[in-house]
């Protein structure tokens, strides 16, 4: 395989023009990057456990409070758990109908349709988006291994579309239930602390309070860490994350939100009616923030509002790019506004504590307030180790050959213009068919610059960012699909 690099534009990961060309011999090879490999099958794994863990604690302390007759916290934390997954299983429902509008060959059978039934009303809506993903991956190996190259691309396709679908809800998922749970149980644990009439009566009880806190912290920073990795998954002009970048994600994600939500929830400990205004407050400027940027293209305003709100809502934990472009100074606004906010937050609770005299209590307050800004700024370095060291897009410096999708799929004349990946109804790849008689020669270059001008690319790119969002939630006009000839394994 020979790669021609005469200059890097840092404005493309993988840049247009004829000075990036690809060339392989074999017009059949599938890359190793195209494969559903074990790092595919291990994320789409600790996605379903992650999912079932912070689920299952939130309902062992929901009944750990009911035991303890305490109503009022037994009910908030089971509201924070039915209202999120009823909306996600309403939000899958729809798309499956969607699915099943846009098909025009095969329909999902009845078998199938009473198991979608079950995991919905069991509210498992983004594991059986991870289960359907993990039937085409797995398909695609076996068929791999059969040297059936059509099938392999073809089911490869299909995991990304459901691998993508799984991570959107799985998002909007942690940010409605994971986000909102923890917050409320660091202020149940907080305040609780030194209350000999708290409503976990043992220390065990109060370590899976703290297990379950940690578990929704380890579900949101997966939850975006995993998104990303999807988004660039499954889009052909961008370079695959490492499974080192992914880690560095994590952790880099992890610890922001856990001191974002540390100083909620000891703010909140003090001042629980107060917190509503503050979140609101912010929330309403990052939606300002969000407007004044133009940061969304979409065809429908309603939906565009609705993928600033959801953006918003986001940003009140962290910052959540919805635009392919520099983000240098978005990280550097958000961050500095974060820690400001942060700050302010941890010296009310520090100046309004009583019994100040009290060694424990002195302990704590300086310990948390030291942890905090430990979190914060370790997130900070994680951060720019991803982006210095690890970020996709630097093993065009570092490397000879990258690590993403060197190849394309061979299309026929009508599907050429568009061959390159869109995200358009449901945040997903289109399924492009791979047409095995258009090979004319044993060698083959393919280039990855789409077959449209730069302007009209980037105008495309936007509307999908947003309409990835609004054309699941709203009731947008359906695009047509390409046709599908096997069933959906769910």
């Amino acid at each position: 395989m020979k790669f021609k690099q005469d200059s890097m534009d840092t404005a493309q990961e993988i840049p247009n023009g004829e000075d990036y060309l690809w060339q392989y011999d074999d017009v059949d090879a599938l890359p190793e990057s195209l494969r559903f490999n074990y790092f595919d099958i291990f994320c789409i794994f600790v996605s379903i456990a992650t999912y079932f863990l912070d689920l299952g604690m939130d309902i062992y302390v929901a009944c750990i409070y009911y035991k303890a007759q305490n109503i009022w916290y037994f009910v908030l934390t089971l509201v924070f758990v039915i209202i999120p997954a009823g909306t996600m299983t309403a939000f899958s429902l729809r798309w499956y109908v969607m699915d099943m509008d846009n098909q025009t060959n095969m329909k999902p059978s009845c078998t199938k349709w009473v198991i979608r039934t079950i995991f919905l009303l069991l509210q498992l809506a983004p594991v059986l988006r991870y289960i359907d993903s993990l039937i085409y991956g797995l398909k695609s190996r076996a068929a791999g291994k059969r040297n059936d190259k059509p099938e392999q691309k073809r089911y490869y396709n299909y995991m990304l579309l459901e691998d993508t679908d799984a991570s959107l809800l799985r998002l909007f998922e942690s940010f409605m239930e994971a986000a909102p749970q923890v917050t409320l149980q660091l202020y149940i644990l907080i305040y609780h602390f030194w209350d000999e009439k708290a409503p976990f009566k043992s220390d065990t009880q109060r370590l899976y309070l703290v297990l379950a806190i940690l578990t929704s912290l380890v579900s949101l920073a997966w939850s975006l860490s995993s998104y990303h990795r999807s988004v660039r998954f499954s889009q052909s002009d961008k370079l695959n994350i490492s499974y080192k970048g992914v880690a560095l994600q994590f952790v880099w994600h992890f610890c922001i939100i856990s001191s974002r939500v540390f100083a909620l929830g000891v703010f909140a400990s003090t001042y629980p009616i107060l917190l509503i205004p503050v979140c609101v407050a912010h929330l309403l400027a990052m939606l300002v923030w969000l407007v004044v940027q133009g940061n969304q293209d979409c065809a429908n305003q309603c939906g565009e509002a609705l993928l600033n709100l959801v953006v918003a809502f986001i940003y009140i934990f962290i910052f959540f790019n919805v635009r392919d472009e520099p983000t240098r100074y978005k990280y550097l606004t958000f961050y500095l506004i974060c820690f400001l906010e942060n700050t302010i937050l941890l010296l009310t609770w520090f100046f309004s504590l009583t019994n100040v005299s009290t060694p424990e209590i002195l302990w704590f307050r300086v310990s948390g307030i030291v942890g905090h800004y430990a979190l914060f700024f370790l997130g900070i370095l994680f951060m720019v180790l991803y982006y210095v060291y690890f970020h996709p897009s630097l093993q065009f410096r570092f490397k000879s050959s990258p690590s993403k999708k060197e190849y394309q799929p061979d299309v026929g004349p009508q599907q050429q213009s568009s061959s390159v990946k869109n995200l358009t109804r449901k945040g997903s790849v289109d399924l492009v068919t791979s047409n095995p008689h258009s090979a004319t020669s044993s060698r083959k270059i393919v280039s990855f610059a789409p077959d449209v001008p730069k302007s009209q690319e980037s105008i495309s790119s936007s509307r999908a960012d947003c309409d990835k969002v609004a054309s699941k939630v709203m009731l947008l006009p359906k695009p047509e699909a390409v046709n599908a000839n096997e069933e959906t394994p769910l």
